[in-house]
């Protein structure tokens, strides 16, 4: 038999003069894609990073915590390995959806709003190169807005002019009052002292 003829060309080159680099550079090659908990966690690490050089707000890094811990307990009730970014599709919607309402029991717009979540981290993974699955594109969220009642200017007045019987509703009202027209919610509001209050003149009078 004839023996087989090197070709001398560009990677017989590197091999043969860079052979540790060559091997390093196959490795990299070689290398896996990560399923989805496995880049949340390098899109935390990211955005932890972020957080340190003061490009985001620390929200975004509690957020983020908050989808890997749900995906791990989502992962764990269904026995299912992590799911790679290829398979995130409508079925994996679909169970994520069936969960989050059935088992943790949370609103249909948080369920939605985290998903949302879990598109961007893998639109995220897309920009650095990784497979996804190019049909997440196509995924419907309907963001449900939460509606709270309010008080009328109307009812705020028969409200503060209504004589209640016991202290603590005298108390209460007074809060309620203050808290509607200075706009603050419950942990602000009951931080205020005197300190805080300012006078303005409006039309000559101070208010």
């Amino acid at each position: 038999k004839r023996a087989a003829h090197t070709i001398v060309d560009k990677q017989w080159l590197q091999q043969t003069i860079f052979p540790d680099r060559f091997v390093a550079q196959a490795k990299i090659e070689e290398k896996k894609e990560p399923n989805l908990l496995e880049y949340a966690k390098i899109y935390l690490d990211e955005k932890e990073n972020d957080y340190r050089k003061g490009k985001i707000k620390v929200a975004v890094v509690k957020k983020t915590k908050s989808i890997i811990k749900i995906l791990e307990r989502f992962i764990k009730n269904e026995g299912i390995d992590p799911p790679l970014m290829t398979e995130i599709d409508i079925s994996f919607q679909r169970a994520y959806d069936d969960y989050c309402l059935e088992v943790e029991e949370y609103q249909p717009s948080y369920s939605n709003r985290t998903f949302k979540a879990i598109k961007t981290i893998c639109f995220h993974a897309s920009a650095h190169g990784y497979k996804i699955n190019e049909g997440i594109r196509y995924l419907k969220i309907t963001l449900n807005r939460s509606k709270y009642p309010t008080l009328s200017f109307h009812e705020l007045e028969v409200i503060e002019k209504h004589q209640f019987v016991d202290e603590y509703l005298d108390n209460a009202r007074d809060w309620l009052i203050i808290g509607a027209y200075s706009g603050q919610r419950c942990s602000d509001l009951l931080r205020f002292n005197h300190t805080m209050l300012e006078t303005e003149i409006i039309d000559g009078k101070p208010i």
